[in-house]
């Protein structure tokens, strides 16, 4: 069971088997996003099916010798509207699987920005057309929680400063905060501004998802997280504080030279 599914409305699905029953029907109902035949000769296929505002299960696998899709992997979606990185920006394969990661040199984070690379079949397409130079130029990226608490703003002076003497704890003097969290290299842990609130219903579970638009260290990227796993009330001008677990699309593009 994927950690990350409940975020996007799926809290409910406890069980192997009702996990299959939804997979099976994203299977059954979801559009092609992109089918690649890859350098092994097999042919990869990633479907994607929306449960409401850009809140979505995509299933990742093979197309068999009589055209059935064979499932290997799967992962909960959230598409982000927003711009979080124009550095540059490195990709590298899963070991264990067909899945890539993204790594981007973000120096004002003081550590390298690593997120799950969600169109990562557009990426095999390109990447495999060694005709032309292919990079990207910009990640929309979104951090999936599945734990998060509210913050009050930030008690500030006339001046612009936090009053240090009126202090209660740490995160009354931390503003934003963005480090690693766990032993996965795409998980972190936040405490962000927020600048704008979403609500999206899943349409197949009914429950309630906020997608919260957040300025961390000057980054810019949403959390998706299950109302049942937010304690507060999200409002701009609050603050994030939670662990994510980063994805994001990938703007790919081709230079105007060809690699020779």
């Amino acid at each position: 069971m994927h950690k990350f599914l409940r975020a996007v409305g799926f809290s409910s699905c406890t069980r192997r088997r009702d996990l299959e029953a939804i997979l099976d029907r994203v299977e059954d109902e979801a559009k092609l996003v992109r089918v690649v035949h890859d350098k092994n000769g097999d042919i990869r296929a990633q479907k994607l099916m929306f449960m409401g505002k850009r809140i979505g299960i995509s299933v990742c696998g093979t197309m068999s010798e009589t055209d059935e899709f064979e499932r290997e992997f799967y992962f909960p979606w959230h598409e982000s509207n927003c711009i979080t990185t124009q550095a540059a920006c490195q990709v590298q394969r899963h070991a264990e699987k067909d899945a890539f990661s993204g790594i981007c040199d973000e120096r004002g984070l003081g550590v390298s920005l690593i997120y799950y690379l969600q169109n990562q079949l557009e990426y095999l397409e390109k990447d495999l057309n060694h005709q032309k130079f292919c990079y990207i130029s910009s990640v929309m990226m979104s951090g999936l929680s599945v734990e998060g608490k509210i913050l009050l703003p930030m008690q500030k002076n006339a001046d612009n400063k936090i009053s240090i003497l009126q202090c209660q704890d740490i995160y009354s003097v931390v503003e934003t905060c963005f480090m690693p969290f766990g032993v996965e290299c795409d998980q972190y842990s936040i405490v962000g501004e927020i600048t704008e609130v979403e609500e999206c219903r899943n349409d197949w579970t009914g429950e309630l998802v906020y997608s919260l638009t957040v300025s961390c260290n000057g980054l810019n990227f949403q959390v998706c997280i299950n109302e049942a796993d937010l304690v507060g009330i999200p409002a701009p001008g609050r603050r994030f504080k939670g662990s994510v677990w980063m994805q994001g699309i990938a703007t790919i593009r081709e230079a105007q030279q060809s690699v020779k």
